[in-house]
């Protein structure tokens, strides 16, 4: 399960193995805790680049505007404007404000 390219969370690698998710711990624990690991480090990996590409995503929305001169635009219009995928990250509101205060500095 650590060599895939992909990684499974333990749910999955018990469920391709064919036994509950506490006996694999029970019995490969150290194995158990890897797969785990890596799944838990794959997850935040992901979020990493969705954050990354949503304030990418809000400063050239943000640049756009100002540049047909308006003079600011609320966070519920860029929220707005933003696509599907990037409303799926947790705290889109935070990342909008952080964004906006780095442009007025």
């Amino acid at each position: 399960m650590l060599q895939l390219p992909s990684p499974v969370s333990i749910n999955e690698a018990a469920a391709r193995v064919g036994v509950g998710r506490k006996h694999l711990y029970l019995r490969a624990n150290d194995e158990a805790r890897a797969i785990a690991d890596r799944h838990r480090r794959h997850g935040s990996s992901v979020r990493q680049e969705r954050e990354l590409k949503l304030q990418t995503q809000i400063g050239e929305i943000l640049d756009e505007r100002l540049a047909a001169g308006a003079e600011g635009m609320s966070a519920r219009e860029i929220w707005n404007q933003t696509g599907t995928e990037a409303k799926s990250v947790a705290h889109v509101f935070r990342h909008i404000r952080t964004v906006v205060d780095s442009r007025q500095q």
